[in-house]
């Protein structure tokens, strides 16, 4: 079996230049079908380390597959 790219949507938290924290999940793990518009929910904790930025990005990994993301939200809460 080859080896599969799948596109990776990815949480990191920095203090300046550093990194330190990095959360990812696989998408097409959690793509029930192909071509059938989906919901994704992608919870992070974030870190108890003082940062002064977080980024999200979604990477695709080299994948011959055309990934469409649209009308992301990122929402920030307490427990």
């Amino acid at each position: 079996m080859g080896c599969l790219k799948y596109a990776q949507w990815i949480v990191q938290f920095y203090q300046g230049e550093k990194a330190i924290k990095t959360n990812l999940i696989r998408i097409q793990r959690h793509l029930p079908v192909d071509q059938v518009s989906t919901h994704l929910f992608f919870d992070v904790r974030v870190p108890s380390e003082p940062y002064d930025r977080c980024t999200m990005s979604i990477w695709n990994a080299g994948s011959p597959q055309t990934l469409l993301m649209d009308n992301l939200k990122v929402s920030c809460f307490v427990e």
